[in-house]
């Protein structure tokens, strides 16, 4: 009986130690119609947030220093955790800004949809050290893009929510390839080189493609994950242990049951944690896990 009780002890207990692990993740998140950008736990609890204006922001992360970078349609911004602004560059009259992301050495891209679209690199310190300029194919800014990435090699990756293709660049913003996802393409996350995810927006999917062979490993579709329904499916992350973590953006649903803004699925689409829409949190399009070093 004795070891019974035992056995069941150190069950509970690592039931225990998993949980607590769970709650102990933060995102930093961010979304068109949120107001605000927000580092969040597993509970839901807001342990930081900051008013964002033209609450359009489709761009949020912690940056190596600890500072936090977003784009919110009309501009980007670098400010630290006291919400002083470090630095920010503002779009043009005819252009709009939803992509902002720090590069590995520490420098950041910023890219601004309009005619033509540019792309613009900037020092450590925020200062212009590059700018590009490229066309899209597509007449209305708004559906230009949202997140556009860089790789290893200097190319730029650009899905193209008007037209369902993903646009790689050269260093100087000549084309090189349009590979073909469908929907409305809002991210590719660059996994590895054999590896990109894709959030496919009003397409209602997540994919995983092989660059080179320009095909689909996976993809999880609308009716796959039970108990969610994808929405405009934002910006996803695959986690250390496999899952992927992706936000489920609302603002185009119309269902009179409200679906989960954000969600966690495992390798066989097993929904395993999410979170609910709140009078706090009821928009999200961008979410961003938070390195523990970096934790509110």
């Amino acid at each position: 009986m004795r070891r019974i009780y035992l056995l069941l002890s150190v069950v509970l207990l690592c039931s225990i130690s998993k949980i607590s692990v769970g709650q102990n993740d933060q995102f930093i998140v961010g979304g068109c119609q949120l107001n605000k950008i927000a580092v969040i736990n597993r509970t839901g609890e807001i342990l930081w947030s900051a008013p964002v204006s033209n609450s359009n922001c489709n761009d949020v992360q912690i940056t190596k220093e600890g500072n936090i970078l977003y784009s919110n349609g009309v501009g980007a911004y670098l400010i630290n955790r006291d919400k002083e602004l470090i630095w920010s560059h503002m779009a043009k009259s005819n252009e709009e800004i939803y992509s902002a992301t720090q590069q590995k050495n520490g420098e950041y891209v910023l890219t601004f949809s309009g005619h033509p679209a540019r792309i613009i690199e900037l020092s450590k310190s925020g200062d212009i050290i590059k700018e590009i300029k490229f066309e899209t194919g597509v007449k209305s800014i708004h559906s230009q893009f949202r997140q556009v990435s860089k790789l290893d090699n200097g190319n730029y990756i650009v899905p193209i929510i008007g037209k369902g293709n993903i646009l790689e660049l050269d260093e100087n913003g000549s084309e090189l390839r349009s590979i073909y996802v469908g929907g409305n393409p809002f991210q590719v996350n660059i996994i590895s080189k054999k590896e990109w995810l894709v959030a496919g927006g009003d397409g209602s999917f997540i994919a995983l493609i092989n660059p080179k062979s320009e095909t689909v490993t996976r993809k999880i579709e609308e009716a796959d994950i039970k108990d969610c329904k994808l929405l405009f499916v934002g910006e996803g992350h695959i986690l250390k242990n496999g899952n992927i973590i992706f936000a489920n953006w609302s603002g185009h649903d119309t269902r009179e049951i409200p679906q989960p803004i954000v969600a966690e699925i495992d390798n066989e689409n097993k929904m395993v944690w999410h979170l609910n829409k709140s009078k706090s949190l009821n928009m999200i399009s961008s979410i961003c896990p938070i390195a523990k070093k970096h934790h509110f």
